[in-house]
């Protein structure tokens, strides 16, 4: 009977969910981290990240702007032709 009890205890012991020695570890190194970055608040994303989010907008908005720009410029070469083309025929 006392070896059941043993049996169950030990298996018991062995089922139950207890704290690693690593999820320690690893909640020293936040703790770090967070420590190292005091000027990033909760919620927000470090200076880094929002920096190199902002350098792709930037270029997202440059690349717009000349592809525009490259559009608006051969819709006014073309017109400049048609114009030609027509003065062509008409004289």
């Amino acid at each position: 009977m006392r070896e059941a009890k043993e049996r169950r205890r030990k298996w018991a012991q062995n089922i139950t969910p207890r704290p690693s020695k690593a999820g320690k570890k690893s909640k020293n190194v936040i703790d770090s981290e967070t420590e190292q970055k005091p000027n990033t608040a909760d919620g927000f994303l470090p200076e880094d990240i929002v920096q190199m989010l902002a350098a792709r907008e930037r270029y997202v908005d440059l690349t717009f702007f000349f592809s525009r720009a490259k559009y608006v410029f051969l819709l006014e070469q073309i017109s400049k032709a048609i114009i030609h083309l027509q003065s062509c025929f008409i004289s």
